[in-house]
């Protein structure tokens, strides 16, 4: 029987073992790849304070995908709709700035909570280019 996908971090936390991350600033795929096999749980892509996108944020979703660290993202804003846009490019888990309270910290989860802990859709794999011979 397949067991459902869990976070690797989620795990960790639930068993009360430290998780170490490695904040992602720069757009180079190849850092961020070279990162997630550095023995860091997760990869913080921050975008509040860098020039990552949102198109940035899914090309290193794709060149870490199963790599042990997964993808996290700080979005510059605590409202639901920055957590939407990076959720869709396929990280595991949103970071929002500025929340010093529990009420600030309840406004954007719901958002934050894809079906199932993941989102399907964005974790798809791309097309990939096929030739036929004659």
């Amino acid at each position: 029987m397949e067991h459902a996908w869990e976070s690797p971090v989620r795990r960790r936390l639930r068993e009360s073992q430290p998780v170490f991350g490695c904040t992602i600033t720069t757009t180079s795929l190849d850092a961020a790849a070279r990162a997630a096999t550095a023995g860091f749980h997760f990869l913080w892509l921050e975008l509040e304070h860098s020039p990552l996108t949102l198109e940035t944020v899914r090309h290193i979703v794709l060149a870490t995908r199963d790599l042990p660290a997964v993808p996290f993202a700080r979005v510059p804003l605590t409202e639901r709709w920055t957590a939407k846009g990076v959720l869709d490019a396929g990280v595991q888990g949103v970071v929002f700035p500025f929340v010093s309270t529990p009420d600030l910290a309840r406004r954007p989860a719901p958002a934050s909570r894809p079906p199932a802990g993941r989102n399907p859709t964005a974790t798809a794999t791309p097309p990939t280019a096929t030739s036929s011979s004659p």
